[in-house]
């Protein structure tokens, strides 16, 4: 990362990240910013003092990164960005072209080797004899780079994540408690819950994760800052735990914490890692694998042990580590190799998921399209079947048996007023005679409203009316059907009054109505509705009579058919 020209030394180091690192947790050299305004004004404010700045930034951020020409500062002499897959580090690859201004400082990686750039760099930084350093910052760099080795031998870190452990806290690095139900563990930094803070989700997290971030680490719900409240039950709760010390047999509350500042203070620095460990634990440390091929070196090479150095050893304890460091490395190249293979598979899989979610779009489309003709075939069918029964029920001899089924319906429409009349089929007189047909006020009409039915017979427009008599001047008879007893049907007969426009040749579809207002009294009806009405059907009849002849001024004749 750093070179041997003076004007391209590294003098800061910039991380920006979406996730908070702790100062305590980053390098001497290194900087953590969480968005790129902020950074943008760090830079542009220090310009005078630092010859360059190293930026290692999250995918999620080169857009703004660009857009507000982060780039083009003259300082920032290298932009190091991060992808958590390869596919996505390849497509921005693609979009930035190679050669523009854009891709002169860009690096393209991958999140896994985040934290070996760091270090690469904060030792380059150390190294640098321009520089002064302190034994505290020698130290911070040994113990980051034993850290390393040991991860790597162990693999205890996550491939996938924007940032490497060194920079996370997790519920094992609280060893001195056991027992201790997960639900008093902070879901979001995973460590002791510390000043509880329930969200408006119902969820808990600790005071300093609710205000760095913006969603809820359990249910990812939005965090409303003026809707969370310290829960101080939830905090006396934790109080009162008790627990047990791995280092002793204490038990007790989580005055515990207490109980190990007075009893387990004694820690000292580790020769090798310089790290702080237990006294109690300190021959368990020692014995680490790597732990004792570095001491195995470093007695060797000890000046008390000058006068004895075998050359050959040391050089066979060299190649020992070397090799071990290999097989580690080959290790975790497999181990890439795999998760490289896994991707790409998920990749794949993704894909034909995304092929498969279209094919069933279309065939669900194709399907709506089916049941939409189905519908429109269904009412043509309909319509058809209306048409085939009304031919079918068609009268070509002046008489016309109507059957009204779904009754109670079609008067509860008239009542309402919802449709006050209903019209009959058409019939014929003849095939080349008058056409006509019946119109039904189940609740009467105009004035006589609610107190009879009323019919009427209405001429229609016909085929042969040119060559028919004109005025229609006919004796006319309706009959209600009584379907218990034939022989007591409610019939009424009249004449045609020639002089009304009524019965004159027609000029439009149909003629005015003429008929009978006061057909048949509701209350009469009401009185033998179980003879009238059976099955929800009601049955009316109209007979034209052709033979008969009008006598004197009787215009209607009403009789009883017995």
């Amino acid at each position: 990362m750093t070179t041997g020209n003076s004007e391209d030394r590294v003098c800061e180091i910039l991380v920006l990240s979406a996730k908070f690192i702790p100062e305590h947790k980053l390098g001497h050299f290194t900087k953590w910013f969480s968005n790129v305004t902020i950074l943008r004004k760090y830079i542009c404010d220090h310009i005078k003092n630092t010859n360059t700045f190293h930026l290692h930034v999250s995918g999620l951020y080169l857009k703004e990164l660009l857009e507000k020409f982060v780039h083009q500062i003259e300082q920032v002499r290298r932009i190091y960005v991060y992808y958590a897959t390869s596919d996505a580090l390849q497509s921005d690859q693609i979009r930035i072209s190679s050669g523009s201004e854009e891709s002169e400082k860009l690096e393209f990686c991958l999140e896994r080797d985040l934290e070996k750039q760091l270090q690469n760099a904060e030792t380059g930084r150390a190294v640098d004899s321009s520089q002064s350093i302190d034994r505290s910052t020698i130290d911070n760099i040994a113990t980051s780079t034993m850290e390393r080795l040991s991860a790597k031998r162990t693999n205890n870190f996550d491939r996938h994540s924007p940032v490497p452990k060194r920079f996370a806290f997790t519920v094992q690095d609280n060893s001195f408690m056991k027992n201790i139900n997960s639900r008093f563990f902070c879901p979001s930094c995973e460590v002791f819950l510390q000043e509880p803070y329930q969200l408006e989700c119902g969820h808990r997290q600790c005071k300093s994760c609710t205000n760095n971030k913006k969603s809820c680490a359990t249910c990812l719900k939005f965090i409303s800052k003026d809707k969370i409240w310290f829960d101080r039950g939830f905090q006396n709760e934790i109080q009162q735990l008790s627990t047990t010390c791995l280092e002793c047999e204490w038990n007790g509350s989580l005055e515990l914490y207490q109980h190990l500042d007075q009893n387990h203070q004694q820690f000292i620095n580790c020769s090798t890692c310089n790290k702080q460990v237990a006294q109690s634990s300190l021959h368990r440390h020692y014995l680490d694998e790597i732990h004792q091929e570095i001491h195995s070196a470093l007695c060797l090479i000890s000046p008390v042990n000058n006068s004895n150095i075998n050359h050959s050893q040391i050089q066979g304890i060299i190649s020992n580590l070397l090799n071990s460091t290999k097989v580690r490395n080959d290790e975790i190249q497999r181990i890439n190799g795999q998760l490289n293979n896994h991707q790409h598979s998920i990749s794949v899989m993704t894909q034909q998921w995304s092929s498969f979610k279209t094919i069933v779009q279309e065939i669900n489309d194709h399907i709506y399209r089916i049941e939409i003709n189905q519908n429109l075939l269904y009412q043509q069918f309909l319509l058809l079947k209306e048409n085939v029964e009304d031919a079918q029920a068609t009268s070509f001899d002046g008489t016309l048996t109507w059957k009204i089924m779904n009754f109670q319906e079609k008067r509860m429409d008239a009542t309402s007023e919802r449709n006050l009349s209903i019209y009959s089929p058409p019939f014929y007189s003849s095939q080349t005679d008058y056409k006509m047909r019946l119109q039904l006020f189940l609740n009467g009409n105009n004035n006589i409203r609610g107190t009879h039915m009323s019919l009427f017979l209405v001429l229609m427009q016909g085929n042969h009316d040119a060559i028919l008599q004109w005025p229609f001047k006919f004796k006319v008879t309706f009959t209600v059907l009584n379907q218990l007893s034939l022989n007591n049907n409610h019939s009424i007969s009249f004449w045609f009054d020639t002089t009304s426009s009524c019965f004159q040749h027609l000029t439009t579809d149909m003629n005015i109505i003429y008929g009978i207002s006061r057909f048949l009294p509701l209350d009469l009806f009401e009185k033998n509705q179980n003879q009238y009405v059976q099955n929800d059907t009601m049955f009316f009849k109209v007979e034209i009579d052709f033979s008969a002849e009008k006598s004197g001024k009787l215009s209607i004749l009403k009789h009883i058919l017995r």
